[in-house]
């Protein structure tokens, strides 16, 4: 399983992982695309608040 916070910041250099992204073993799951909060398992919040709170951190640093 490969998670993305958005399907646009996929990597478009798939040379390297390409026989594990094209075949049955992996699943690329966009965490934008999954629903509402309240549709989605505690798991999958949890995801997004780490990423959420990652951006929050770059963004302080890049204003200080």
């Amino acid at each position: 399983m490969v998670i993305f916070p958005s399907r646009n910041l996929e990597s478009s250099d798939t040379k390297t992982h390409r026989l594990f992204l094209n075949s049955d073993q992996v699943q690329r799951i966009s965490l934008d695309e999954l629903g509402t909060p309240n549709q989605q398992s505690i798991g999958i919040n949890l995801m997004q608040l780490t990423i959420a709170l990652e951006k929050a951190i770059a963004q302080h640093e890049a204003i200080n």
